[in-house]
């Protein structure tokens, strides 16, 4: 019951949040034009994801779960909002953008969040990963950040996708009663 509370109170926090950001974006000029490369046809704000953030938040603290690994998520993903509301509005090089990423992957890694298996998709095996887990574990997170980041010139395709996906990892992990990562993951629909 309370990780429903906390998805109703996370999406209302949402919802009613993200239209005074994209206002508020608008206003400080903190938006993206059209172009030959773009799909949309007006000025569409790029700070949309603080509103989802703070959904994102709000339906953690209702929530109430504080161990280390949600701590290292809420840490980590904040050092993300930041470096990509940062990027919004100055614009960062590449390679900056790389090394916060590479920060916060790291911060949430040395709050003892990784891979330490694989499984076999065709015997269903466990693969341990033992020292390799560390750095695969940093690799994919690098990696499904910058996938994320790389469909999102088309409106709506990295939020729908993330959406989808992140269902999918609730759906999941509540059938496999982990409770605490089903609890965060309907609220990571939109990549920052």
């Amino acid at each position: 019951m309370r990780i429903l509370l906390a998805f109703l109170v996370a999406l209302a926090v949402t919802l009613l949040l993200t239209p005074y950001v994209k206002k508020l974006g608008m206003k400080l000029g903190v938006y993206d034009q059209p172009d030959a490369r773009k799909v949309h046809k007006g000025a569409v704000t790029r700070m949309g994801g603080i509103g989802i953030y703070a959904g994102f938040l709000a339906g953690l603290l209702v929530y109430g779960n504080f161990s280390q690994p949600i701590l290292g998520l809420l840490i980590s993903g904040t050092m993300v909002v930041a470096v990509g509301f940062y990027d919004d509005v100055r614009g960062i090089s590449p390679k900056m953008k790389l090394l916060g990423q590479m920060a916060a992957a790291s911060v949430f890694v040395g709050f003892g969040v990784r891979l330490e298996f694989l499984t076999n998709p065709f015997s269903g095996n466990l693969i341990d990963l033992g020292f390799w887990g560390l750095p695969i574990t940093l690799f994919w997170l690098i990696g499904v950040s910058n996938a994320v980041n790389l469909i999102d010139g088309l409106d709506g395709l990295a939020g729908g996708i993330s959406a989808i996906a992140a269902l999918s990892l609730a759906v999941v992990s509540l059938a496999k009663g982990f409770y605490a990562a089903a609890a965060p993951s309907p609220w990571f629909w939109w990549p920052v």
